[in-house]
């Protein structure tokens, strides 16, 4: 049997690895966006025992991918490659998913700093806005996303879609 593992995430992964009857444990690198094969020929006891050592830390079967609602960084296959739409749609699923993490825990840091300026003032703020622009070396914005925090009855100034507004009460 042959075992592939692909890398659905956007970080280098050193895959560890160990045949049952040895002591020595292997590694495997797999860069961004691609996959490789664990060992060379392995027998099902082998393929059975990396796999399930792995799931405890995320790895998935491939046909599982589709169906996936949340972030997973390694997929694998049994006697043939992940197939390329498969391990393309695991990636996109993973960027989107951490897009929106990343979205949710910006709007809950600025939830936080208006919440604190309240109580070091000790008075309400009434509207907290914080923009982040990320900048390339040639200084022309990739990303500039701003965040408005309004208390309760307080009409905020930018008109956003309505899951993007937080509201403090």
């Amino acid at each position: 049997m042959k075992l592939f593992v692909a890398n659905l995430s956007k970080s280098h992964h050193r895959f560890f690895w160990q045949m049952p009857e040895r002591i020595k444990i292997n590694v495997t690198d797999i860069p961004i966006g691609q996959q490789r094969q664990i060992g060379g020929d392995l027998s099902a006891e082998q393929v059975n025992r990396i796999v399930t050592h792995h799931q405890r830390y995320g790895l998935l079967p491939a046909k599982e991918i589709p169906n996936l609602r949340q972030y997973t960084s390694l997929c694998y296959s049994i006697d043939a490659p992940v197939d390329l739409d498969t391990f393309y749609e695991g990636y996109e699923r993973n960027d989107n998913e951490i897009q929106a993490r990343s979205e949710e825990m910006r709007a809950e840091t600025v939830v936080a700093i208006n919440a604190q300026t309240s109580q070091m003032l000790d008075t309400p703020v009434h509207r907290t806005e914080v923009e982040m622009i990320e900048q390339t070396t040639g200084g022309t914005p990739r990303i500039a996303a701003g965040i408005e925090v309004v208390t309760e009855g307080t009409r905020p100034r930018h008109e956003a879609a309505p899951q993007k507004r937080r509201h403090r009460g």
